[in-house]
């Protein structure tokens, strides 16, 4: 179990890592080119898959359920909809990131 979680603190390390570099890239140097574009496309959905929201609300669930704190799911789906609408903001006001 540890081995898992040091794994998938990696992966989102390596991830975070390649936004960063991109957004640096994006602001220093301009746009990358579309075939580059679809490269890492391509490879974010092979290595990741594609991320969605089916699950969530049952993972933090279990996640508080083990940290004996009680899950109600109003709050979640009330946080889960202003993160979704912070992030449609941040997209909408800087488009080209």
């Amino acid at each position: 179990m540890l081995k898992a979680a040091k794994y998938s603190f990696t992966l989102t390390s390596f991830t975070v890592l390649i936004a960063i570099s991109l957004m640096i890239w994006q602001f220093l140097i301009g746009p990358l080119t579309y075939p580059f574009q679809l490269s890492l496309l391509g490879a974010s959905l092979f290595l990741v898959g594609i991320p969605h929201g089916a699950l969530d609300h049952l993972v933090q669930q279990e996640t508080l359920k083990r940290r004996g704190t009680s899950f109600n799911l109003f709050l979640f789906m009330l946080q889960y909809l202003l993160v979704m609408a912070l992030y449609a903001l941040a997209w909408y006001i800087v488009p080209q990131l």
